[in-house]
């Protein structure tokens, strides 16, 4: 959950209650300053819709748009938001609850409850006459010294919290008590909820308490240590957790099942502006939660973000700058380094949790660059002391030790009646600390000086002659360094390779070249050889490029840049194409499923691009300063981004769904009809009469006669059709079969509608031109 909206003085009084309208999508807020409000909660607007009650106003519900106020009144709305009805009662109402099953009202008031039955089906259908009544009195239930401070209706129950700190349930049909807990709480009850998960309701008091309770009576634990009294309560189905206001700058988030306080693991649920939440309120519609704050009469809204950071860890007391990630068989482990010039090593425990391990001090400066070169089990570093220093474990004697086993012991055999000697069992000590250096991360570096600036840049790759490093830097040089040898002495040292400084550096080994881009906005391509030739120059950009990278999928050079673009280039250095982002681009790497770019941008949103049809698969939210650095984590469908505000988060990649549904290599009719119109109803199938297959490989659209695909869409399929071929017009155009071939009958079978089965007959023999023709496609009639 993370902060929407915040609407700040929605009045001119205390919130005292609120609640959702479901047809017009509104919030209903009630006041101290005796007026019903209606905040939008896209646009924060806000509109008054009755300001005469005398007193304020002090339960409101949604079903039915009726208010309560301490005055005694009960007033009706309209779906106009007009007064129809208006009852008075002589008797301060404290709450009200809707019973939407048997449209049921239930009143709070002092010593008593009143149930009463809605007259007519809907409330507009009333019309309001003079001699009738709205509501009749089902049931009065009497309560001796108790005033009812808060109810809820649960299947056929009407639970009841007092100031007397009892709570009392009831039997919605006949208004019979069947339980009373005395001294449920040491103070008044102030509110409750209901926990439909696990089948329990909830009570917060004055008494700074709350408690879960078992429908019984019997308390399932309590939860204490808030410094206020417990002023809202609600519970979040979505996440299956409480959310409690206790008058504190957040709301406080528990574990329903332990009580455990999770407020720290949820990101993004302290509001940017001062406020002191009080009453807090779950909207199912839109999977929401609304509170009110007290110091600034206003509304913070929460909303569920399914593409939130599943774990975010604190990288260190400063920014951190970068990261690298390796798998092995030892789990997968990342690396990160930063301002505090220490390198921190991460485990991936599993898909939600990471686990600190070791740290690794050498540099006098920012950490800037890391690469993991898993060939050699290397870990690389670049840093602002100018220097490069490689991390690497101690060599093992890999004959003696099976690497592929999961095992973190050795096994040792011995010919009968032979016994182990001082020189074996040496060597089996030293074996087996080499072993330990391994798992544990111990070992050696090497430092190598070259560069005259701080560090930006590392790639090591392995080619036929060996093992190489290539590192770029602001003093514009760039250096290939040998990793063959024990010295690892320059291989090759390109002076004044750019005109500004060097930002990035990438290889591709599909064509033994390499890449590098600069301040100056600058890209060149070079040879990696015996010559080290600049090939080719990239010309595009207007601004810094901040990243540049090798797309194996593709077989082309992506880069990013403050220019707010994306491109994409031939290996001839023609830009292919230009994707626009709204911000300048801070980083960028490659999705390993699909090869599309995730990147990180200036307004600090995170979003996964489709290089085919440069769609926004995904966004992600969650950093509140720029990032700085990111990983793909193809194990587990997951990427790591860095920043500079401190903290280090893992985010999940898309679904294997949305990533088939945005390929135009997948012939699946139903993916490319749900990337053309994602808005979703009904089930269709496309079948043709001819008997030959319908192909266009250059959009990857199928269909034979013999198959009938299903697939999500618009119930406007003409549209569909025709985005189809319009999009494979525009796409390039490939060799396909002479053939003839036409869609005959379009089937529709919606689920929410039960009427027989509707046929479009959709006409269109040259729907897909033959080889020859490629002036105009036909139009769709």
């Amino acid at each position: 959950m993370e902060v929407r909206q915040t609407i700040v003085e929605a009045h001119n009084g205390q919130i005292t209650c609120v609640t959702f309208n479901v047809m017009s999508q509104r919030l209903i807020t009630g006041s101290e300053d005796h007026n019903i409000k209606l905040p939008t909660l896209f646009t924060g607007e806000v509109y008054v819709l009755f300001i005469s009650l005398s007193m304020l106003v002090s339960g409101i519900n949604n079903i039915a748009f009726f208010s309560s106020s301490l005055d005694g009144t009960i007033v009706a709305w309209s779906s106009m938001y007009k007064t129809s009805w208006e009852k008075k009662l002589n008797v301060p109402c404290s709450c009200l609850v809707w019973d939407k099953k048997r449209h049921h009202l239930a009143a709070g008031f002092k010593e008593s409850v009143y149930l009463y039955r809605l007259t007519k089906n809907r409330l507009d259908s009333w019309g309001g006459d003079s001699g009738s009544e709205l509501l009749e009195v089902v049931t009065i239930v009497r309560m001796s010294g108790e005033f009812v401070r808060c109810m809820l209706y649960h299947d056929n129950r009407i639970v009841t919290g007092s100031f007397d700190r009892s709570i009392s349930i009831f039997d919605s049909s006949n208004g019979r008590r069947t339980l009373k807990i005395s001294n449920a709480h040491k103070a008044a009850v102030s509110v409750m909820t209901a926990d439909e998960d696990n089948n329990r309701f909830i009570t917060g008091g004055f008494d700074k308490k709350v408690k879960i309770w078992n429908w019984d009576g019997t308390v399932v634990f309590e939860i204490g240590g808030f410094v206020d009294p417990i002023s809202g309560i609600c519970y979040n189905p979505i996440t299956k957790t409480i959310w409690v206001g206790a008058s504190s700058a957040a709301p406080q988030i528990f574990d329903p099942l332990t009580g455990i306080n999770i407020t720290e693991f949820v990101p993004g649920v302290i509001p940017k502006q001062q406020c002191v939440i009080s009453s807090i309120l779950f909207i199912p519609n839109t999977g929401e939660i609304v509170g009110t704050s007290t110091n600034n009469r206003g509304l913070i809204v929460w909303r569920h973000n399914p593409f939130s950071a599943v774990c975010t860890i604190k990288g260190s007391d400063s920014v951190v700058e970068a990261l690298t990630y390796s798998s092995n068989r030892f789990g997968p482990q990342i690396f990160s380094g930063g301002a505090d010039r220490t390198i921190h090593k991460w485990e991936l425990l599993n898909e939600t949790d990471i686990q600190a391990q070791e740290r690794y001090r050498g540099h006098t400066d920012s950490v800037l660059c890391l690469e993991y070169y898993d060939t050699l089990d290397m870990l690389i570093s670049g840093s602002s002391d100018k220097l490069i220093r490689l991390w690497t474990f101690a060599p093992l004697p890999r004959n003696d030790i099976d690497t592929r086993s999961s095992e973190t012991s050795i096994d040792l055999t011995l010919p009968e009646n032979e016994k182990l000697s001082k020189s074996t069992a040496a060597q089996v000590q030293k074996l087996g600390q080499n072993f330990l250096e391994k798992i544990t991360g111990l070992g050696y570096k090497y430092v190598l000086p070259g560069h005259s600036d701080i560090i930006t840049g590392l790639v090591a790759f392995r080619r036929p002659d060996g093992h190489f490093l290539i590192s770029v830097s602001w003093d514009a040089n760039i250096i290939i360094w040998d990793l063959n040898r024990d010295n690892n002495h320059a291989k090759k040292v390109i002076q004044d390779a750019h005109l500004d400084y060097i930002t990035d550096v990438t290889y591709s080994p599909d064509r033994s070249e390499f890449g590098t881009c600069a301040v100056d906005g600058s890209v060149y391509i070079w040879s990696f050889g015996t010559k080290f030739e600049k090939l080719r120059t990239l010309v595009g950009h207007t601004a810094e490029v901040t990243s540049i990278k090798w797309n194996k999928e593709r077989q082309q050079w992506m880069t990013a840049s403050q220019d707010s673009t994306i491109r994409l280039w031939n290996g001839d250095g023609r830009c292919v194409k230009c994707i626009r982002c709204p911000t300048g681009v801070t980083s960028m790497c490659i999705e390993k499923n699909m090869g599309h770019a995730l990147v990180a941008c200036v307004d600090l949103v995170i979003r996964l691009y489709n290089l085919h049809n440069e769609d926004i698969i995904q966004e992600n939210r969650g950093h509140s300063d720029v990032v700085t650095d990111m990983v793909w984590i193809e194990e587990t469908n997951q990427f790591m981004t860095c920043s500079w505000d401190h903290t280090i988060r893992l985010w999940n990649g898309p679904t294997k769904r949305m990533l088939g549904q945005t390929s135009p290599d997948s012939n699946h009719l139903n993916s490319i009809a749900y990337d053309l119109n994602r808005s979703v109803s009904g089930n269709y199938s496309i079948q043709t009469e001819n008997a030959s297959p319908i192909y266009e490989t250059g959009f990857s659209f199928a269909a034979e006669r013999s198959k009938s695909t299903t697939f999500i869409g618009a119930p406007d399929v003409a549209t569909v059709l025709k985005n189809i071929v319009t999009s494979q017009h525009s796409l390039r155009k490939k060799s396909m079969s002479q053939h003839t071939a036409s869609l005959a009958t379009l089937n529709l079978d919606t689920k929410n509608d039960a009427k027989p089965m509707k046929k479009a007959q959709l006409s269109s023999p040259n729907l897909f031109p033959p080889k020859a023709q490629t002036s105009k496609l036909p139009p769709i009639v």
